[in-house]
Order: C-alpha cells, then structure tokens, then sequence
C-alpha cells in the first residue's frame, strides 16, 4: 500500500501523455539552453560583471519567457488560471521598471525578488499548479512547493525530456542513463586524448607550433573566461528553469489536490478554541493598556516645552518598525487559529469577536505608524527606504481591513491580499524616483 501510494504521489507522466506531449517538451528542453545563456549572461550581467539596470535584455527575456509558458501550456492542454493575465502584466510591470530606471538602496532587490516570484506564480498560474485557478487559502503553501520542490524534484527532467528516459520502464531508464553517462565519459576522455596529442605536435614542429598559436588565439577571441563561466552557470541555471516549468506541465491533480489538502487541514486541528479566544482577549486587553498610557503620554507633552522639529521627528520614528511587527504578528496568530483550532472563526462566536477586536487594534497600530512616518518624512525628506516603509504599512493596514470584512463575510480575502501586494509594488516601482535615491 505504501509503495502504490508513493507511485500516485510521483510528479511523473504516463506513457501516452509522454508520447503525446514529448515532441513540445524537447523542444523547449532545447530552446531553455540559449535562454539560461541569455538570462545569465544579459540578464544577470556575468558578461560584464555588471547588474544590467536600465537594460532592455530584462524586458526582453521576460517577454520570451511569457510566450513560452504560454505556448507550452496550450500545447499540452493545461487549465490556465484566470489571474494569468494579471500576473503577465506584473512581470512585464517589474521587468520594464528594471530596465527604464536604476533604483538605488533596497529597492533594486525587493524588485528583482518580486520578479522572480511573480514569474513563478505565472507558471503556476499557466500550467496547472493552482488547483483552484486561483490564489486560494493554499497559496502559500503552493508558492512554496513551486520554489522548493518543484524546480530541485524536477531537476535532471531536461535531460530525461531529451533522451526520453521518462516514462519508460526501469531497465530501459537505467540503459539510457548508462549510455548517456558513458557517451559523456567517452567525449571527456578524447577531448583529453586531443589536446595531449595537439601539445606535443606544437613541441615537435615550429611550423604547426605557429599554427597552433593562431588558432589558440582566435579561439581565445571566441571562447573568453566571461563566456566560458556564462555558459558553465548556465547550465545548472537552465535545469532549475526546465524543472519548473516542466515539472509544472507534469503535474496531473495541481500541486495539491483538494482532498489531499482536507485531509491534512482536518487532521492539524489540534488547538482548543477556548485557548484560542482567551488568547485574543488577552492580546486586545493589552493593546487596550498601550494606548491607554500612549494617550496619557500625549496629554503631558501639552504641559511640556516646545520640541524641535528634530526632536519630533526623532520621537515618531521610534517603534515604528514594531508597530508594523505587530500587525504581522497579528495577522499571523488569526492565520495560525484559522488552521489549526477545532473551530474556525465562523463556527465560534467568541473566536470571531476576540479576533475582530485584535484586528481593530491592529488598525489603530497602522494609523499610529502613519502618523509616526508622515511626521518622520516632513522632517527628513522622502527617500527609498521611507517611501518602502510607507508601502508596508499601506499593504499591511489593507490586510488588516480585508481580514474584518473576511470575519464579518467570508470571501476571498488571501487572493485580494495577494493581488494588491504584488500590484502596489509593481506600480510604485514603475514611477521614476531617482530623485528620491538618498
């Protein structure tokens, strides 16, 4: 039972789809080898030693990257998610603001980031991997199969795609596999034979000494330490590409299946839900006491001598970060309550009342960060980092709303959440804030 349960568990065709969809799949495993070069080389800078901000190379491998999945999608047949517009539109978004402008500090990384993320999403989007066809209540866990065990599980597919060991039975598999690795030990061992041989003709005659050294030199012009390391990190580069993508179109029932996925969510309610209701009151009893002496500390300062702009400045930035902190601590107790106490938040009245209360509590923490930042910026300026902040807190008050109207009415509060992240990013990193680079 265990071993058929292992094999239905497989990310492995069946024998007519591999006959059917093999011919699509070798071509892109071909096509993925110039593309890696590509993405290492332009997109990555290693040509140069240089990250190519404001290059076009980024918008252009996106674009082939998007058309591929595409076409590799709708050849083999794949469910395409609804949201596969959108998130093409947030990887051409990203990609543009890459090569139109040069951020400067964090943002340049939280951009490159969010395009590698974003393009995972898409195949996940394109091919099958959403069971739902949409950012559901098992996004995260989607998001994370597609980074970490997909493009690694999938690794060496590339090369099972083009020698057609996948599918087949195991004696035949191992064969292929021997006679690849053999073939790739016999072209070693005679490139090594060749050059021996070409050295000591070199030492033997002037003439094909001199010979040599021409040819040595317009090798040296082809084949540059630049393009040699390009073309040796490209390989590995293109494997993961493949992996994902192909791995991806393998898949059957998405990345987890419905039942699979119930199944595993009835068995982690494990927390009592009276822990779970004390736990909130508790937590909104002591938000309660914050503002409390917050309020008292503010009615003081009217009796207390003017303070610069300087020294207001400095008090607003003080615990702003961990005003933000514990929005997310918040919103990531109610999620942990949501899947793993015996009774959701629609079942238990008080479960829902005490997270209603955290979450207006957190409301109140996003104003306060508000007003600590805006205070900060007519201080000191707007900058990068000041204009990030103002989007985590812009995204995380967001949640926060989406959440209440969630426990008041259920809906599709994640995928909204998800959306408006990745969506704000994209657009603020589309706007030309050079001016702001400090």
């Amino acid at each position: 039972m265990t071993g058929q349960k292992n094999q239905q568990s497989a990310v492995v065709f069946s024998a007519p789809t591999w006959k059917k969809e093999g011919k699509k799949l070798r071509m892109l495993a071909w096509l993925s080898y110039p593309a890696a070069y590509f993405y290492v080389g332009q997109v990555m800078g290693l040509q140069t030693f240089q990250i190519p901000y404001m290059n076009w190379s980024t918008c252009l491998f996106a674009l082939l990257m998007i058309a591929a999945v595409r076409w590799i999608s709708q050849k083999c047949q794949k469910s395409c998610s609804r949201e596969a517009l959108f998130w093409e539109t947030i990887v051409l978004l990203l990609a543009g603001s890459l090569a139109l402008w040069k951020p400067l500090n964090l943002l340049g990384c939280w951009q490159i980031l969010a395009l590698h993320g974003a393009f995972v999403i898409l195949v996940m989007s394109r091919c099958g991997g959403m069971n739902e066809g949409k950012c559901s209540n098992r996004f995260l866990a989607e998001l994370l199969l597609a980074l970490l065990v997909v493009p690694w599980k999938n690794f060496f597919f590339r090369i099972s795609v083009l020698f057609q060991t996948r599918g087949a039975s195991g004696s035949a598999a191992n064969s292929q596999h021997r006679s690849l690795l053999m073939g790739l030990m016999g072209i070693s061992f005679s490139v090594a034979v060749l050059a021996i041989a070409w050295s000591l003709l070199c030492q033997a005659d002037t003439t094909f000494a001199q010979f040599g050294s021409s040819f040595s030199q317009g090798l040296k012009i082809i084949a540059t330490p630049q393009r040699i390391s390009v073309l040796i990190l490209s390989l590995p580069v293109g494997q993961v590409l493949f992996g994902l993508i192909g791995g991806m179109i393998a898949l059957e029932a998405g990345l987890i299946p419905l039942k699979r996925w119930e199944k595993f969510h009835a068995e982690l309610r494990f927390f009592p839900t009276v822990y779970g209701s004390r736990l909130l009151m508790a937590m909104t009893a002591l938000y309660l006491l914050f503002f409390a002496i917050q309020g008292s500390a503010f009615q003081m300062l009217d009796h207390l001598p003017a303070i610069t702009p300087v020294q207001a400045s400095q008090m607003a930035v003080e615990g702003f970060w961990q005003l933000c902190q514990l929005m997310v601590l918040n919103l990531s107790v109610l999620a942990f309550l949501e899947y793993t106490s015996q009774c959701s938040f629609q079942e238990d009245p008080w479960l829902k009342r005490a997270a209603i209360g955290v979450m207006l509590c957190s409301m109140a923490f996003a104003l306060l960060a508000v007003w600590k930042l805006g205070v900060y910026i007519i201080g000191f300026g707007l900058t990068i980092r000041r204009l990030l902040a103002a989007w985590s807190v812009l995204v995380l008050s967001f949640w926060c709303i989406l959440t209440i109207v969630w426990l008041l009415k259920p809906f599709e509060a994640i995928r909204w959440g998800v959306l408006f992240a990745f969506a704000s990013f994209a657009l603020m990193g589309a706007l030309n804030l050079q001016q702001f680079a400090l």
